[in-house]
This record gives C-alpha cells, structure tokens and sequence, in this order.
C-alpha cells in the first residue's frame, strides 16, 4: 500500500499533451485576422507559450512531490536540505521560491506548504482554459482531477508518516525483547562448579543452538516492526523506497511526453499474432503452453 500510495506523473502528462494546446478555432486563425484581432498590434509579449505551460504544469505537479518527499522522508530531505538545492536541480525558480517563503511566512505558521505548486498548476490550466488553448469544459475537468488526484496520492502518503505506531507500543516491544533474552541468557547457562570435581562432566559448556535460533527469528521480527515506524526511508543508510528515483523519473517521463510534436507514430497496417510464423505461438509450443491459439494450430 505505501507503494501504491506513491503519485506517478504518466495520467496528468498525457492529458496535458493531449487536451492543451490550438483548438481548431484558434488554429484556423490566420495571422493576419489575428493581428487584426489585436487591432494592428503584433503579439505580445504577455501570450502564453503552450510548450513551456505544459513543462510547467508537469514541473509543479513534481515540485509538490518533491516538497511532500522531504517531509515524509529523511533521505529526501539530506539530498535537499533546503529550496534552494531544489533550484539548482531545475525543479524551482528563485520567484517561485520567495512566493513559497511569502506564503509560508505570513499565512502558514505551521509551516505545511508543499501543496502549493499545485495551485499554481491548477491555476494555470484554468488560463489555458480562458485563453482557448484547451477543446472543451469536459478535457478542462479531466485535467484539473488528474492533478488533484496526484495531489491527493502526496497527500496519502504523510498518512503513512503522520499516523504511525504509538511510542509507547515500540518502547514496550523493545525492552520486553531485549529482556526475555537477558533472561535466557542467564537462566539458560549451562555450567557446573569444577570445584565439586563431578565425575564425567569436567566440561559443561555446549552451543546453545535452539536458544541462537530462537534469538535470530525474534530480533528479526523486532527489526521488521521498527521498519514501520520508518516508511519511506527516515534512516538515510537504508530506506524502503528510493523516492529520489521516482522523482527523477516522473520529471523525465513528464518532460518527454508533453513536449513530443507528434501525437503518435505514422500509421500501417499490422495483423498481430498471425500466421503459423508467429514468436508467441511457436514460443508457446516449445514452453508448453496451453493457450487456445496453440491447441488449435
């Protein structure tokens, strides 16, 4: 579950390729009714970039995850101790970190301000919206829910973080295990005083290998409950998941699926897995599959 809690950038990026950029009214305006349009006034400096929106509304949509993953993890917060590390790896810029500190500074004195990249997000699909860059109220809402539920999945997961196993409850499973084996260890001793000379029991040592087993499997489940006060990596030595990774590959999958011209490659016909030739059946063959296909060749 603390897996699948995590946001994945692919469903706001497609809908973002998809649903933002000239719809055919726009498209089908020629320059000079729109310059005409302006009265005489070539375009301004002020007109959105459609390529550079896209980037952006996928860069904020990862810069709240990148500003959920330092709160909900250690490791995070070692790699980027402070905003400005964050700008340096391109996820935010020096004015959009004042507009965080501003806001943080006078309206959130709890100091919970990773949710705001994804207003400014939000906020510019609705420009996109008002512009005329998206086809229809319907595309508009599914934007707008994609970036709200991959809000929602950060959100989730200081539920893993926020929410955890009462202190008391891990103080008390620690301590009740380290002394069952003190106990163990002292009322388990195998010795005998060589003074008293018994005959035939000079030595009185053995391996106590049930007690050695008994200790493994017992710490091993002491250290697995410990792991759950530590979701997603608090200990900067070993970590559950590598939220460094996924961010670096929701930023990647974003930027390459917003910024491709091309809505799909150019089409051919194919007629899959045809033929007495195909792999897969000839595969399925020699592996001893059952499928329906293999019976009936």
């Amino acid at each position: 579950e603390m897996w699948m809690a995590l946001p994945w950038i692919e469903q706001v990026a497609l809908l973002v390729h998809v649903g933002i950029g000239d719809t055919p009214a726009r498209a089908s305006e020629s320059p000079i009714s729109d310059e005409k349009a302006r009265g005489g006034q070539p375009p301004q400096a002020g007109d959105l970039d459609l390529r550079l929106a896209k980037l952006s509304i996928v860069r904020y949509c990862n810069l709240g995850f990148a500003l959920a993953s330092r709160s909900a993890s250690e490791k995070i917060k070692a790699l980027y101790p402070d905003l400005d590390c964050l700008i340096q790896d391109g996820l935010l810029t020096q004015r959009e970190k004042e507009e965080i500190e501003e806001v943080s500074s006078n309206y959130l004195p709890h100091t919970s301000d990773w949710w705001q990249p994804f207003t400014w997000a939000v906020g510019l699909v609705q420009r996109c919206q008002k512009e005329g860059h998206i086809c229809n109220d319907m595309m508009f809402n599914n934007i707008q829910n994609q970036i709200l539920a991959y809000r929602a999945k950060c959100a989730h997961m200081f539920d893993y973080d926020m929410v955890g196993v009462p202190l008391i409850y891990t103080q008390l499973a620690a301590f009740a295990t380290y002394a069952y084996f003190v106990v163990v260890l002292i009322g388990r001793a195998q010795f005998l005083d060589p003074s008293k000379g018994y005959e035939g029991n000079m030595i009185d040592f053995y391996f106590p290998l049930f007690s050695t087993i008994e200790f493994i499997i017992f710490m091993g489940w002491l250290q697995v409950a410990m792991r759950m006060l530590d979701p997603y990596g608090l200990a900067t030595d070993d970590v559950s998941f590598d939220l460094h990774w996924v961010l670096h590959r929701n930023v990647e999958v974003g930027n390459v699926i917003v910024t491709r011209k091309e809505l799909h490659p150019e089409l051919q016909y194919t007629v899959p897995l045809s033929g007495p030739g195909s792999v897969g059946r000839s595969n399925l063959k020699k592996y001893g599959g059952r499928h329906s296909l293999a019976q009936n060749s």
